[in-house]
């Protein structure tokens, strides 16, 4: 994985990421029979949390992370062709994906979005346009969430297309981010674009596959997360604090050491509360994402306290955790509004 990570960061030649996930980087996310080693969902936390801690590099764990979830999906709502055409290749081939929800100017929004997708003869004729997109230039295949049928609502399904052999498919890359600077998010636009490929049932996407995606990407963006926040840590506080004669800089080092192997801890166990769909999952990431950036607002304080110098990767990191993070956290404190005020609400129409 070294060599990898040197070239990648020398380079960022896309090709670094195909070579990878092809020799290792696809398999913890792809079950045995399509040659993979996928076993449980803390597992593949592990990775993604180890390979951001060694490394240090968020834009390619993010790559990486969104590619993992993609799989497991294809993994859980693919039907045996899509799963034996997808999931092999991605093994031999190094696939990148990316999956196409928000739209310009109304997000992710189910009332809002426009893309539509044509059935004829059993073909989609896909036209629209996605936006924020995670791996959009650079992947090869991508999940688009686009309207099949309307009656009273419009119901969307996820047809998977081919980025590299389709005429009919335009990708901008997003320039200028505040944060994952380095990272491919892109806006495609989509003009009758072809494809055959449906996973899950048709019609039914954005409430079995968007919303489930929302909570396994909420929750595994833990990993590098804290992977990032233990490789500043480690590069920069444990050598100096291990040299120092200073007690209180030693216990206070100590102390959100204890907390980030904690935090690790609960991450994982949310990832086997989701396995098993309980709610405990969605407030352990409340939990997590208010835990996390008050750490990092501790460790920029500790830096400046022993005069540790940031150097500029340490610094775009810290960036793009707090910036991210703040959205992050943002989003999911709203989500805990709704589970708990639905959940009163429920209870309080039962008694009546």
């Amino acid at each position: 994985m070294k060599n990898f990570m040197e070239e990648w960061k020398r380079t960022k030649n896309i090709n670094i990421i195909h070579k990878f996930l092809k020799e290792s980087g696809s398999a913890p996310a792809i079950q045995k029979e399509f040659g993979g080693s996928f076993t449980k969902l803390s597992d593949l936390f592990d990775f993604n949390f180890e390979l951001a801690k060694d490394y240090g590099d968020l834009n390619f764990s993010l790559t990486i992370l969104i590619n993992h979830i993609i799989l497991l999906f294809i993994d859980r709502f693919g039907t045996k062709e899509i799963k034996e055409k997808y999931l092999a290749k991605a093994m031999k081939e190094g696939l990148i994906f990316s999956f196409a929800v928000s739209e310009p100017e109304v997000g992710p929004h189910p009332k809002h979005l426009k893309t539509k997708a044509l059935s004829d003869n059993g073909v989609y004729h896909i036209s629209g346009v996605k936006t924020f997109i995670s791996n959009a230039s650079t992947c090869d295949y991508t999940i688009v969430i686009a309207i099949t049928s309307e009656d009273k609502r419009k119901n969307y399904s996820a047809l998977i297309v081919d980025m590299k052999n389709n005429k009919n498919i335009r990708c901008k890359k997003i320039k200028n981010l505040p944060f994952f600077k380095d990272s491919d998010h892109g806006t495609i636009f989509f003009n009758s674009t072809q494809t055959k490929d449906i996973l899950g049932e048709k019609g039914t996407a954005y409430e079995k596959i968007v919303l489930e995606f929302r909570k396994y990407e909420d929750i595994l963006m833990s990993a590098p997360v804290l992977g990032s926040i233990s490789y500043i840590f480690n590069k920069k506080i444990k050598s100096h604090i291990t040299n120092s004669s200073d007690l209180e800089l030693i216990k206070e080092a100590a102390s959100m050491f204890s907390k980030l192997e904690t935090l690790k801890y609960l991450c994982q166990k949310s990832c086997e509360e989701l396995e098993q769909k309980n709610i405990i999952a969605d407030h352990i990431h409340l939990f997590f994402r208010k835990e996390a950036k008050e750490f990092i607002s501790n460790l920029k304080n500790l830096c400046k306290k022993i005069s540790i110098d940031l150097d500029e990767t340490d610094k775009n990191i810290l960036t793009d955790l707090e910036l991210t993070g703040n959205i992050a956290l943002k989003n999911t404190i709203n989500k805990a509004i709704k589970l708990y005020f639905k959940g009163s609400h429920e209870k309080r129409n039962d008694k009546n």
